[in-house]
């Protein structure tokens, strides 16, 4: 039986030798075909050197995210934590792992967004950090008062600072004359 399809593997190389061999002229583009443009105010802009403050934000959440992760099971485990607590830090992670499987979406990750697109991640990115952060802390005190440290957990605040002065984050706001306890979690597991 003869049939008309013939199929062959092939190369790089060899694609582009029967494309020499048939004498192809293919037209030569001189200018750039990015950003794509929905209009003036909408533009498509670069894909993976664009909106590098977007994707250092995406970076943060994820690392929030599962620095959280990590807490948030250690209170899971532990029998004395409210019920309360624990609905509300299962509403937290779902939220903010919901947050961020939409940055993997190809117009966030990328950077190949427009302007008014890249606010509503960056908004969104934002509101997710703010609902996990007080739970976050409050979990950290509950921790702490486990480990001996008498104070109220609702007390006990997140610092979303780095590299910066102490006056940046809720430190400041405390008498200077009053004792305080700063808690630092690295969640990386490696030694400081």
């Amino acid at each position: 039986m003869d049939h008309l399809i013939h199929v062959k593997y092939s190369t790089p190389s060899i694609y582009i030798a029967a494309l020499k061999k048939k004498q192809v002229n293919w037209p030569v583009r001189y200018h750039d075909m990015l950003p794509y443009q929905e209009s003036n105010q909408d533009v498509w802009s670069g894909l993976f050197t664009s909106r590098p403050q977007l994707k250092a934000y995406i970076r943060r959440l994820s690392s929030v995210y599962h620095a959280s992760q990590q807490l948030f099971a250690l209170a899971g485990i532990n029998q004395g934590t409210d019920a309360n607590l624990t609905s509300d830090l299962v509403a937290a992670s779902e939220e903010v792992a919901g947050t961020l499987a939409e940055m993997q979406d190809t117009k966030a990750v990328t950077g190949a967004s427009t302007m008014r697109v890249t606010h509503d991640y960056l908004r969104k990115i934002s509101d997710s950090i703010e609902t996990i952060q007080p739970l976050y802390a409050r979990v950290m005190g509950e921790t702490l008062n486990q480990k001996g440290f008498e104070n109220d957990p609702k007390n006990w605040h997140y610092c979303t600072q780095t590299n910066a002065t102490w006056k940046a984050c809720p430190y400041a706001k405390f008498d200077k004359d009053s004792d305080i306890v700063l808690a630092v979690h690295n969640p990386s597991g490696m030694e400081l």
